[in-house]
């Protein structure tokens, strides 16, 4: 054996494994069954299913994660798809809404549409007594102020001068239901206390901008967190706005008829510091002298007449926002980053390929291979979880990187074999028979690493690493078997050329590995000294960071939950006390639900006293309990309402109104109603609102939800604790404390857990697996230190770019230690066959080289992708790689071969 070019020179024999013999023997008959195999995975893609669910990026199995989990699914936009319509003017925008409204009512995906306000049931609400039943105590004060003798007189005048105004008449059936305009001081319970918030006269529906913004609430038939209910979400959107965008409107619905209208229109703003007209889209009248507007018609467009012909719908734009829009955007970024991973991949496999083997015509051969193991891996993939994650088709890029290690080395080695003479059936017997055993070593490990990986509890992460171990047993397979296979039965010309060539170990790396050699102590001191640096360095940074605002990038879906926000206070909470029920069927769940939900809001307003939260939102402003009610109903008895109900009987009379079109108003006034349950209470329009507050479980327990800001995260932490020691019982409904910084201090802490897990496991396989191999624990020792303080020194580079891993990028962990050990693997096992460190770095320091920038060009692809997770996993994996290539160089000649004299 030639130790100075490390080529077997011996002749070929009979002896080794028999395997490779029956490779090349029944090659034609492998290649007929891969192609069939391929084929068969092909045609199954074809019903293959992809799951861009952003829920999977949540973890599984902690209390925290599954607390959030619950108030996402249930609360936050998973069948209400907010849709923002904005105008240049209100008139436009107003007939595009409901025009809109219609279109979406009939789409078949659609369940319902937030109807309007619905004026003719809202001036009931006095007459049935629902006004009493949700008007808080807190605002009877209020109601004081309009009972009494001088509110009451003026009511009963500014009425007069209303009905006196020209075009007046639709106003009287308002003043007729609720002439002191009681119901409107509910607007007060029904919105953001900052925010300028209009109900449309005409339609009942809430705007926002002087009316140039309108909310419709779209209750869909399908959650929009799938893939699949995503697209329809979208489609029947589009499809609605196609529909109205090519309609011409209808004469009248030029004109400004919208369904519903009168001759006169009233308008109406929630913020008003006192009731005006027609408040709360005309129900009821205030008792303020002023009279805010009265008008024919809503004023037309800018540089259109009122009653032309068509409104214009080209300054009109249309916005929807919720679960379905996050996925499908998430699935688009996906298919995007893809591309640009298969391009910068294949192309920078190819020119390493030129260099390192010689040639870029291997990877025409590769390449097929590489697809075809792909192909198989998805069709198994399918198989086994029925629907394969968006975010897990990343392992696409690095089966580019990874999918070629073992026929880089079989490539090189066959090279070698080819060079000595040999033909080609002998010389892939040769290279089978060396190189099988450290393939399979190499390949098991970085598999035994995605094995760990798929421990995660993220599904999207453990799919990866399922996916990629076995993406990776396939490749294998088809490099040892398929590969010389095909070889064997085209025995191409330009390889025999190629092997010509010299392919000497790079001179910067055979330098490296020289120097190591002869100088094991200053490479130990160097390599110590980066440890201690890196250690230091990582006690005072944070190595991992649990936000979930790292692992996604920001989206046009974002861009508009924050308009809505801001236009009509929509905004996602911070914080979210969850109350859960029981599974018993009836009434009481839902009762017990509500009264501990009401407990919750009392607690929170205690502490939004103290100034520790703000805007607490439950179910007490329109789903209030019996026990609520009753409270509500004790306080309601004991205004004055008889006394002001005769004054007003009086003064209406003396005005000159008809007596039997106030009896109705004037016998609420008087009476008081009996408590209901919360969802008998008609609230016409209202219903999405409800359902903001209160949802089901899968498995029917009722839930309720109350709402709360922080002041801050540090207080939301401190909080969580102290309101489940306050509020939990122990019988009766279940009180969970979530939101978005409680999800993420526990997603930190869980990240250390983890990682922690993955360490273990795989420093204990790995170096069992070695040791069994090489029997001695000094290699066993360098072979794990190698990927271990390279992944060390990846964290340290991160920490002094103030970087850490999150939930995605944690992955790194496994991976880097798994592939990391793979170019120890076959310098060990060239060394064994060499009988010197030195020599087999040399003799397979370009295949080793050549491996891992492909490798690293995978991950690399990875790190260009607009995910930052997935970004962040990408350069660590590329810098953690590297750093193991240059350990390998190092550490071994240093550690494993004896000091040499430096005139060796």
């Amino acid at each position: 054996m030639n130790k100075s070019t490390g080529t077997s020179s011996s002749p070929p024999t009979e002896s080794g494994p028999a395997w490779p013999r029956w490779v090349v023997r029944y090659s034609r008959a492998i290649l007929i069954n891969a192609t069939l195999v391929t084929a068969i995975s092909v045609f199954s893609l074809r019903s293959i299913e992809f799951d861009a669910s952003l829920l999977n990026l949540l973890p599984a199995g902690s209390g925290a994660a599954d607390d959030y989990r619950l108030f996402v699914e249930r609360f936050v936009r998973i069948e209400q798809i907010p849709v923002l319509v904005r105008g240049e003017d209100r008139r436009t925008t107003a007939l595009f809404a409901e025009a809109l409204a219609r279109r979406l009512a009939a789409q078949p995906d659609v369940k319902s549409v937030q109807a309007g306000l619905g004026p003719a049931a809202w001036r009931q609400m006095l007459v049935r007594g629902d006004l009493a039943r949700l008007l808080p105590r807190e605002a009877h004060a209020a109601v004081v102020e309009r009972l009494q003798p001088a509110a009451i007189d003026a009511a009963v005048a500014n009425a007069r001068r209303v009905l006196a105004l020209p075009g007046a008449a639709g106003v009287a059936p308002w003043i007729a239901a609720d002439p002191l305009g009681l119901i409107p001081l509910l607007a007060t319970t029904l919105k953001p206390a900052d925010k300028k918030i209009t109900l449309d006269p005409d339609t009942g529906r809430l705007t926002a901008d002087e009316g140039r913004a309108i909310l419709l609430l779209v209750a869909m038939k399908e959650s929009g967190f799938g893939l699949e209910g995503a697209q329809r979400t979208a489609a029947a959107l589009e499809e609605a706005e196609r529909q109205v965008r090519s309609d011409t409107p209808e004469p009248e619905t030029a004109g400004l008829r919208l369904p519903g209208t009168t001759t006169s229109s009233t308008s109406s703003r929630l913020d008003s510091p006192e009731p005006a007209v027609a408040d709360l889209g005309g129900v009821g009248y205030g008792g303020r002298a002023e009279i805010e507007t009265i008008r024919e018609s809503l004023p037309a467009p800018s540089g259109q007449a009122s009653g032309s012909s068509a409104p214009s719908w080209r300054s009109v734009r249309v916005q929807a926002t919720g679960a379905f829009a996050h996925t499908l955007e998430h699935q688009a970024i996906v298919k995007q980053d893809l591309i640009k991973y298969a391009l910068v991949a294949s192309l920078g496999v190819a020119l390493i390929f030129a260099w390192g083997l010689g040639s870029a015509r291997f990877l025409l051969i590769l390449l097929p291979i590489l697809l075809a193991s792909a192909s198989v891996t998805l069709a198994i993939g399918s198989a086994l979880f029925g629907r394969i994650d968006a975010f897990s088709l990343a392992s696409t890029a690095l089966f580019l990187g990874l999918g070629d290690d073992a026929a880089v080395h079989f490539c090189a080695r066959l090279r070698e074999e080819l060079k000595a003479g040999l033909t080609m059936t002998l010389a892939l017997e040769r290279t089978l028979g060396a190189l099988g055993l450290p393939i399979v070593l190499g390949a098991g490990t970085t598999a035994i690493a995605f094995v760990v990986l798929g421990l995660s509890p993220v599904s999207a992460i453990s799919q990866l690493g399922a996916l990629s171990a076995i993406g990776l047993i396939t490749v294998t397979v088809a490099s040892l078997i398929v590969l010389p296979a095909f070889l064997a039965e085209t025995h191409p010309e330009w390889l025999l050329r190629t092997a010509a060539r010299p392919q000497s170990c790079p001179s910067l790396l055979a330098g490296l590995v020289r120097f190591a050699e002869r100088r094991p102590r200053r490479v130990f001191a160097a390599w110590a000294l980066s440890l201690v640096v890196t250690c230091l360095g990582l006690t005072r940074a944070p190595i991992f960071d649990g936000r979930l605002g790292q692992l996604l990038p920001q989206t046009k879906a974002e861009l508009v939950d924050a308009e809505i926000g801001h236009l009509f206070g929509r905004g996602d909470p911070d914080g979210a006390v969850l109350v859960v029920g029981d599974t018993d069927s009836g009434a009481a769940p839902l009762e017990a639900v509500l009264e501990t939900s009401e407990r919750v809001s009392r607690v929170l307003a205690e502490s939004a006293a103290r100034g520790e939260v703000s805007e607490v939102a439950g179910t007490a402003e329109l789903l209030p309990s019996k026990k609520e009610q009753a409270r509500r109903l004790d306080a309601w008895q004991r205004l004055p309402r008889a006394a002001a109900a005769d004054r007003l009987e009086a003064r209406l009379l003396e005005s000159g109104f008809a007596a039997a079109a106030m009896a109705p108003a004037l016998a609420a006034l008087r009476s008081v109603p009996a408590p209901l349950p919360a969802a008998a209470i008609p609230l016409p329009g209202l219903e999405a609102l409800r359902a903001l507050h209160l949802s089901q479980s899968q498995d029917g327990r009722p839930l309720a939800m109350v709402a709360f800001e922080p002041r801050d995260r540090a207080m939301l932490l401190r909080l969580a604790p102290e309101l489940l020691d306050a509020l939990s019982a122990p019988s009766g409904p279940q009180v969970l404390v979530t939101g978005r910084p409680l999800l993420e201090e526990a997603l930190t802490r869980s990240l250390g857990d983890q990682a922690r897990l993955y360490l273990v496991t795989l420093l204990c396989t790995l170096g069992l697996i070695v040791f069994r191999r090489e029997k001695t624990l000094r290699a066993t020792l360098v072979a794990v230190a190698i990927p271990l303080s390279a992944l060390a020194m990846t964290l340290g580079i991160f920490a002094a770019f103030g970087w850490a891993l999150d939930t995605i990028s944690i992955a790194v962990i496994p991976v880097l230690l798994g592939i990391g050990i793979d170019n120890v693997i076959h310098a060990l096992e060239r060394r064994r066959e060499l009988g010197d460190t030195r020599q087999a770095l040399l003799a397979s320091g370009r295949a080793i080289l050549t491996s891992t920038l492909t490798t690293v060009v995978g991950f690399g692809a990875l790190a260009l992708s607009r995910n930052p997770a997935l970004a962040g996993f990408g350069l660590a994996g590329g810098i953690g790689l590297l750093l193991c290539l240059f350990q390998t160089l190092l550490l071994l000649p240093a550690f494993l071969n004896p000091l040499r004299s430096a005139s060796r």
